[in-house]
């Protein structure tokens, strides 16, 4: 729970409610290695967009 919440703040700080909008899709999430990915992506990237496609992807991957 301490991922989600690194996450959510870094999302919050950077990008502000457009970030936080992400949050339920990463609340889904239980892969403990992706929450790690995203959490370092947050801290890299100035580009929303980016979060979005990873996000995307893995819930393409775990459908699928």
């Amino acid at each position: 729970e301490g991922l989600r919440e690194a996450i959510e703040m870094g999302l919050s700080l950077k990008f502000g409610e457009n970030g936080l909008k992400l949050m339920s899709a990463i609340r889904n999430l239980e892969d403990m290695e992706r929450l790690e990915l995203i959490k370092e992506t947050v801290k890299k990237t100035s580009e929303l967009n980016e979060i979005e496609k990873m996000l995307i992807s893995y819930e393409k991957t775990e459908t699928s």
